[in-house]
C-alpha cells in the first residue's frame, strides 16, 4: 500500500509567528533565483510557500502553486517550492545541482522559485504539520494548511494576500505609498511619503533592494537580465538625484569593454538555453555549452556556463 505524502514529516511553517506579527525566514539558495534569499526581501509581494518531493502525492502543492502562478501572472504572486528529502529522486541531502537538474528536466520554463529544504528554519507542533503557507506583502502569515482539506482555503488566502499587495496595507497614507512601490514607481512613492521618516526609510530600502538585485545578477553572470533591471530603474529613479547617480553608475558597467563582453557572451548563452523554456535539454547541449565556456573563460558568464553545464548533465542522466 502506498504511503500518503502527508504522512511524511514535511514541517516548514511555524505555528507561532514572532511577536511583531512578521515571520523571519531565510531560504536555501534558489536554483533559479534573482538574489533574494529571505522572506523579508519579497516585501510587497504575496508569497505562497509549498513543499514538494517525488513521492506519491508529493507534488500536489507544487502543482497547485504552479496553476495559481499562471492565473496571477500579472499580480506579482511569488511561489516558492522547497524540496523536502524523503528518499525521492534527489535523495537525502540533495545538492542544488540535483534539484536544478530535476527542475530542468521535469519543470522546464517554470516561474516557480525552487530551493532546498527550508524546514530547519521553522518550529512546528504535531506529526502532520501544514505543507503550504501564504504570506501577505507585509511578511505576515495569512494562512497555513495542507491539501488534504482541498484547495479552497489556499485559494482564498492567496486572493486575500494579492488584494493587500495591489491596494497596499496599513494607514491610508502608508497603503498609497506601498501600492506605488509594488508598481515600481519608486520616485513617486518617495514624493508621496513626504516627511514621514518611516515611510521614507521603507522607500529607500525598496530602491536599495532593486539596485542590489542588479549587482547580484551581474555577479551571477546574468548580464542581460541585469541590464533589463537596470534600464527599468531609470524611470523608477527619475527626479531623485542620489538615485539617478546610482543608476547611472550601474548602467556604466554595461558600456565598458568588460561589460560589453559579458553581455555578448550572455546573449549567446541565452540563445543556447532558450529551448529549455519549453522542453528538456537535448543531448548536444553540454558540448555546445562547454565550447562557449572556453570562449568565456575569466568572465562571470563563463562561471555560470560551467554551473549550467553540470545541471544539464544531471538532467540528461535522469529518466
Amino acid at each position: 500500500m502506498k504511503t500518503s505524502w502527508f504522512a511524511f514529516v514535511l514541517a516548514f511553517v511555524s505555528t507561532q509567528a514572532p511577536a511583531q506579527g512578521q515571520v523571519s525566514l531565510p531560504f536555501p539558495d534558489f536554483v533559479n533565483g534573482d538574489g533574494r534569499q529571505s522572506l523579508a526581501e519579497f516585501q510587497g509581494h504575496a508569497v505562497l510557500l509549498v513543499t514538494f518531493a517525488e513521492v506519491w502525492g508529493g507534488l500536489a502543492g507544487l502543482d497547485r502553486g504552479t496553476k495559481l502562478l499562471e492565473e496571477h501572472a500579472d499580480d506579482g504572486l511569488v511561489v516558492i517550492a522547497s524540496h523536502v528529502p524523503t528518499g525521492s529522486t534527489f535523495g537525502d541531502g540533495a545538492s542544488g545541482v540535483d534539484l536544478g537538474s530535476w527542475v530542468m528536466r521535469k519543470r522546464p520554463g517554470s516561474q516557480v522559485l525552487f530551493c532546498g529544504d527550508v524546514r530547519s528554519a521553522w518550529k512546528f507542533e504535531g506529526d502532520l504539520p501544514p505543507n503550504y503557507a501564504v504570506f501577505g506583502p507585509d511578511g505576515v502569515l495569512v494562512h497555513q494548511g495542507d491539501l488534504q482539506k482541498g484547495t479552497s482555503d489556499l485559494d482564498k488566502a492567496v486572493d486575500a494576500a494579492l488584494r493587500m499587495a495591489v491596494n497596499g496595507w496599513g494607514r491610508p497614507e502608508e497603503a498609497a505609498v506601498r501600492a506605488l512601490l509594488r508598481r515600481g514607481s519608486l520616485a513617486v512613492a518617495r514624493a508621496k511619503a513626504g516627511a514621514d521618516p518611516a515611510l521614507l526609510a521603507e522607500v529607500d530600502a525598496a530602491f536599495a533592494r532593486r539596485t542590489a538585485g542588479v549587482e547580484w545578477l551581474l555577479g551571477d553572470g546574468q548580464w542581460m537580465r541585469g541590464k533589463a533591471s537596470a534600464d527599468a530603474l531609470v524611470g523608477a529613479a527619475k527626479g531623485v538625484i542620489e538615485w539617478e547617480a546610482s543608476v547611472q553608475a550601474l548602467l556604466a558597467r554595461f558600456g565598458d569593454d568588460a561589460g560589453k563582453r559579458e553581455l555578448d557572451l550572455d546573449g549567446k548563452l541565452s540563445t543556447l538555453l532558450k529551448p529549455l523554456a519549453q522542453k528538456a535539454p537535448e543531448r548536444t547541449l553540454p558540448r555546445r555549452l562547454r565550447e562557449l565556456g572556453t570562449k568565456a573563460s575569466g568572465t562571470t558568464v563563463g562561471t555560470r556556463i560551467e554551473r549550467v553545464a553540470k545541471v544539464v548533465d544531471g538532467a540528461l542522466a535522469m529518466h
